[in-house]
């Protein structure tokens, strides 16, 4: 990440009033920053990048799964934050293997993985290539470079915890089937 960082995070969430004012600020600054460089990009984004940057806000979304298949594809199921928002499936067709970036200084402890934010750019010295940046409350960073993504949008998601009683989970689809 090179806006949004772990350690802007930290400050964002201080206790010390002065603080966290200051990190919101910056923030804001960063927003500014950020919203400029996608403006200047836009065209050279593929389409699909540009429509899940405008259409979506990530932020709070339940990582549902995330899939590698032969090192070219990768996956990440998302559940929507909100009541009937649905879920997404981006699937990457990948220019390097993913990196993984730890931040255990920001990891949330005991809860499943949500996306916190997000960076997109064009990959340096590669043409065609652009990387994704996606900061998880796990304190998990994936850093993924790619040559294109499709985004599908689902209507209704389901996400059954293991803990449903039988008579529960039947209801749940149930109403996913309605």
């Amino acid at each position: 990440m090179k806006l949004f960082t772990p350690e802007l995070m930290l400050r964002f969430g201080s206790d010390d009033e002065a603080v966290a004012l200051a990190a919101s600020e910056e923030w804001d600054r960063r927003q500014a920053i950020y919203r400029d460089r996608l403006k200047q990009l836009g065209p050279t984004l593929p389409r699909s990048v540009r429509g899940l940057l405008k259409r979506f806000y990530l932020h709070d979304a339940k990582v549902f799964t995330i899939a590698l298949d032969d090192r070219s594809t990768f996956v990440v199921n998302l559940l929507l934050d909100g009541e009937n928002n649905g879920g997404l499936q981006l699937t990457y067709r990948l220019a390097a293997p993913p990196t993984i970036h730890r931040h255990p200084e920001i990891a949330e402890r005991f809860t499943p993985p949500e996306w916190l934010y997000d960076e997109v750019d064009v990959a340096e010295n590669e043409l065609g290539v652009f990387t994704h940046n996606i900061l998880l409350t796990n304190g998990s960073e994936l850093e993924l470079r790619f040559r294109s993504l499709t985004v599908k949008r689902f209507r209704k998601m389901l996400s059954f915890s293991g803990k449903q009683q039988p008579d529960d989970a039947t209801r749940e689809l149930e109403l996913l089937a309605s």
